[in-house]
């Protein structure tokens, strides 16, 4: 079984302006060949939260796992806890539909598998993998 980056299949009104839907991959999705998966939706327990942007702080996606970095949303708010917590649960549901392969956008800040956003809220990026590919990397 694979997953896929929800962003990536279908358009999200609170996805990361930087996915762009990908119209293979989305024929894939429409033949059930690709399960959609969103870590914002995994983690974050208030559906308002979606609509904020967030970044990383202290490093990048291995630093965030490692404890070291920490993701912030626009308003301030420190979300470690809620994305651990989704972590754990895309884990689960990869364990339990014996999950392969995941395809992910390349930059974001959650789930970029090249570049992450500069910490600034400024649209700027740097080179590095976002939390979720940083996470299967340990797992």
């Amino acid at each position: 079984m694979k997953l896929i980056a929800k962003c990536l299949v279908t358009k999200l009104s609170y996805g990361c302006k930087y996915c762009k839907t990908n119209e293979r991959l989305k024929d894939r999705y429409l033949k059930h060949l690709l399960i959609p998966v969103c870590l914002k939706e995994y983690a974050y327990n208030r559906k308002e939260l979606y609509f904020l942007a967030g970044e990383l702080f202290g490093g990048d996606g291995k630093a965030f796992v490692e404890g070291k970095a920490k993701y912030y949303l626009e308003n301030g708010i420190e979300t470690a806890s809620l994305i651990a917590d989704g972590l754990n649960k895309i884990e689960k549901l990869m364990d339990s539909m014996g999950v392969y392969e995941i395809i992910l956008p390349r930059i974001s800040s959650l789930c970029g598998t090249e570049y992450i956003s500069d910490g600034t809220f400024q649209a700027g990026f740097i080179k590095g993998k976002g939390i979720l590919p940083a996470f299967l990397e340990n797992i």
